[in-house]
């Protein structure tokens, strides 16, 4: 599924070949209607109870109450590279309006969910990331960087369906007027960088070449973002969103230049973040070529921006 989304094909397993029992269920008392999305997955098979009476674990808590966590939020990841998928057939197609809204409502409602429970949690981990286990570290860090991507591929191919008038006029017109994809891309960016720069050792002081996560192999333990497998998702995960605030740092300075003769706050920030995004790829450099060349390109570019700060 993962896969499929990220090269914007279609996926090669079907959603009627791997069906949840519940979900057979729920056909079968429908009648086999498979109208209006009735065949594709749906958050409530995935979570136990009502989505109003969402359930949050809170930091600090046990070792096993933070590892059922971590375990419950990764088929919601899943979920919503699924439902990122039915957009991506959906525009490709040229589905109805009706259709393509009704995609967006589910995926916004899997969002949403998200934000209230496991989003929520993860974000208390980074707070407290010293404090959290390493084995917690180094599952919900990469869990979380995969959700956030496909959080950033939504707000783009959002953007693309509002843009192109491809969904219906009243509610195309609610998301802009709401900013509602630069509003989850503002808050995954941002997200994604303070993962990168807890996943990240310190260089250049005293703790160099201390492993950060000496419980785990020596080819993984210089640092939390090394323990991912498919270190791909990672790669464009850092990659989009330090292009993202390298973006919105030249839309700054830009602007600041014209207005105010001097770069902002915002824009020194952003280019803060886009560092921190820097430092994890040039730690997945350790195993990956591409991601030691493009924090390479990366580099540059956040270099060039903060040469034309000091002019």
């Amino acid at each position: 599924t993962i896969s499929s989304c990220m090269n914007e094909r279609p996926v090669v397993v079907l959603d009627e070949d791997c069906q949840h029992e519940a979900q057979k269920e729920t056909q079968r008392a429908a009648n086999m209607d498979k109208s209006h999305g009735q065949n594709r997955w749906n958050l409530d098979l995935f979570v136990q109870g009502s989505l109003e009476e969402t359930h949050q674990t809170h930091w600090p808590c046990s070792y096993e109450a933070a590892a059922e966590d971590v375990i419950r939020s990764a088929p919601v990841k899943v979920l919503l590279f699924r439902h990122l998928s039915y957009l991506q057939n959906a525009v490709r197609k040229g589905a109805h309006e009706e259709q393509i809204e009704d995609i967006i409502c589910s995926t916004i409602s899997l969002y949403q969910y998200w934000n209230k429970t496991h989003g929520a949690f993860f974000g208390e981990l980074v707070q407290n990331y010293n404090a959290v286990p390493q084995r917690i570290q180094g599952w919900f860090v990469c869990i979380s960087a995969h959700w956030h991507l496909a959080a950033l591929m939504f707000a783009d191919l959002l953007e693309f369906v509002d843009e192109s008038g491809l969904g219906m006029e009243d509610a195309t017109r609610s998301r802009v007027t709401s900013q509602i994809a630069k509003r989850i891309r503002k808050h995954s960016v941002r997200e994604l960088a303070d993962l990168a720069r807890n996943a990240t050792p310190p260089t250049r002081d005293t703790n160099l070449g201390v492993p950060q996560m000496p419980d785990f192999h020596h080819a993984v333990n210089e640092g939390t973002l090394l323990t991912e497998p498919w270190t791909m998702i990672l790669i464009r995960a850092f990659t989009k969103a330090c292009v993202i605030f390298l973006s919105e740092t030249d839309e700054s300075l830009r602007y600041a230049g014209a207005i105010l003769g001097h770069s902002s706050h915002d824009s020194e920030r952003s280019m803060e973040q886009a560092e921190d995004c820097i430092k994890g790829l040039w730690l997945l450099g350790k195993k990956s070529d591409m991601a030691r060349k493009i924090a390479e390109t990366l580099s540059l570019a956040l270099e060039k921006l903060r040469n034309e700060c000091v002019v």
